[in-house]
């Protein structure tokens, strides 16, 4: 995938990292994030080769980001001391402040199935990059924002979407994304006297990292949304939107019982929607019964602790004895993770014709 996260890395001074930000290769997709996953889960939840971000680099790099790109009327140069507002296909406004409108280049891309509205980079580091590498990609790349419709955002959810950060859901059911860098991309044809620049740098990004409020309070029809990328969160959206993956769910009562027909959506919707998974010590594991959400062609499950008050601990359990500890705190305060596990694991058992002794 072409977008990142940790917007953090922007700022790091240090000329070991500059360097290595400017001329490193691309990082894709790992396993899903805050997991201490082994490598071969991680190759195993990568995001496919067409993943909505996965041609940002062909289709809107630095390189390309030039006025020319923009429609006409929002790309003429900003007289100083102006600000620049930008138009989308779709209508959507990007203001760019005064004070950084003369250090970016920009881009309005046409409509395309990557649905790219808005790509920004600081312009010293594209016209740095094109005298020494003109064959990098993304230098100075501070954020695109790009929008998908429900079913590529259900197809995003159920990967990693490291460096894409969901922030708004529009009137129109499109769901708006700020997509980052998670390495540094400051490029300068020598790193001798960077104060001056890196405190320029600083600047960019961090105005750079508030742009999906920023985009919020500009654009009517926009209610604001987050939508979690725990890795609890990705095998759940696996078992609503993917349809080859097997799963099965366990309990002492009947044992582990297979989906059937029963449609798992309004159970792991509960699970996944207004959700937030707080990765916390392992040691703090309950004792005790639990659910268990079971993966076994991906050696991965997840346990849903019983009992006040850890009804709302997940665990997630890795092949070979990796192990992760999530506190769930729900937007809707009445549910209970494990009363939801409760009622899928009986919808099972209905449809599997098991019935209580």
């Amino acid at each position: 995938m072409k977008y990142f996260k940790n917007f953090g890395l922007c700022a790091l001074a240090g000329l070991t990292a500059l360097f290595i930000g400017a001329c490193g290769s691309t990082t894709t997709a790992t396993a899903p994030a805050t997991t201490a996953a082994p490598a071969a889960t991680a190759a195993e939840t990568k995001a496919p080769e067409t993943t909505p971000a996965e041609t940002k680099a062909a289709e809107t790099t630095a390189a390309e980001t030039t006025a020319a790109e923009s429609k006409a009327d929002d790309t003429a140069a900003p007289k100083e001391g102006d600000a620049l507002t930008l138009t989308a296909f779709n209508g959507m406004k990007l203001t760019i402040p005064a004070e950084y409108a003369g250090l970016v280049v920009y881009g309005t891309p046409a409509e395309s199935e990557d649905g790219v509205l808005f790509t920004v980079s600081e312009k010293a580091s594209v016209e740095a990059a094109e005298k020494q590498f003109p064959d990098f990609e993304g230098a100075g790349w501070l954020f695109d924002i790009y929008r998908l419709d429900e079913k590529k955002m259900h197809e995003l959810m159920c990967y990693d979407f490291i460096g894409s950060d969901p922030f708004a859901k529009g009137a129109d059911g499109y769901h708006y994304i700020v997509g980052h860098p998670t390495d540094v991309r400051l490029v300068r044809e020598n790193y001798e006297n960077m104060e001056d620049d890196m405190e320029e740098w600083s600047a960019l990004c961090e105005w750079a990292n508030g742009i999906g409020e920023s985009f919020l309070s500009e654009n009517d029809g926009l209610t604001k949304e987050t939508i979690g990328n725990a890795a609890p969160q990705v095998y759940l959206a696996r078992t609503m939107w993917m349809d080859d993956t097997k799963y099965q769910v366990s309990y002492l009562e009947f044992g582990p019982l297979d989906p059937k027909d029963v449609d798992p959506e309004p159970f792991a919707r509960k699970l996944v929607d207004g959700a937030v998974y707080e990765m916390v010590d392992i040691s703090k594991a309950p004792d005790g019964e639990y659910y268990v959400l079971d993966f076994p062609e991906d050696t991965v499950r997840i346990d849903f602790f019983l009992g006040e008050p850890e009804e709302n601990y997940v665990r997630l359990v890795w092949s070979e004895g990796y192990e992760d500890l999530y506190k769930v705190t729900f937007e809707d305060k009445s549910i209970i993770a494990s009363e939801v596990m409760s009622e899928w694991y009986h919808a099972l058992a209905a449809a599997n014709g098991k019935t209580a002794n």
